[in-house]
């Protein structure tokens, strides 16, 4: 998803590893494109700039001995969920991480932590919570076609909460 065009998503969000696997050539089906590079750049102020896709595999496949680093490597699966639209930032989550009920407020707030020069270990710590509850999928929540009514549950993925009255 990109700027100015909308995002209807499958809730089907991938892993880092997935991302890296895709980096080394190991998926025929899918790859990085210049394309997914630049709504990257557009999508994250941490990323500005990033106009190829060897400058994000860059990013999905160096070590991360730090947090920080680690949080680096979360927040560009998560824009990269985004842009290929595995989930959009309109999404509802629950958030065991923070107080966001959107996919796009986990980004919004881990890009903040993550674009900041004076970041801690612990701050970069909580940034690759809001990314990977997301590029995990365990935060999304899933709605059934149906209205729902007062006793009806609500699914989140590996939970279901009953629904608000």
């Amino acid at each position: 998803m990109c700027a100015g065009s909308t995002c209807s998503s499958a809730n089907s969000p991938r892993s880092k590893n997935y991302y890296k696997k895709l980096c080394n050539n190991r998926n025929a089906g899918e790859q990085i494109t210049d394309a997914d590079a630049a709504c990257v750049g557009e999508t994250t102020g941490s990323f500005a700039g990033i106009s190829t896709a060897a400058e994000v595999c860059d990013v999905i496949t160096r070590a991360q001995p730090t947090k920080c680093d680690k949080a680096e490597g979360d927040l560009m699966t998560l824009a990269l969920n985004i842009c290929k639209e595995r989930v959009c930032p309109a999404d509802g989550i629950t958030s065991s991480c923070g107080s966001n009920s959107t996919v796009g407020g986990n980004l919004s707030q881990a890009d903040g932590i993550v674009s900041n020069p004076a970041r801690t270990q612990t701050e970069c710590g909580l940034a690759s919570c809001l990314a990977n509850e997301v590029n995990t999928g365990s935060a999304l929540v899933t709605f059934t076609p149906e209205a729902l009514q007062p006793a009806d549950t609500i699914s989140v993925i590996g939970k279901d909460l009953p629904a608000q009255q």
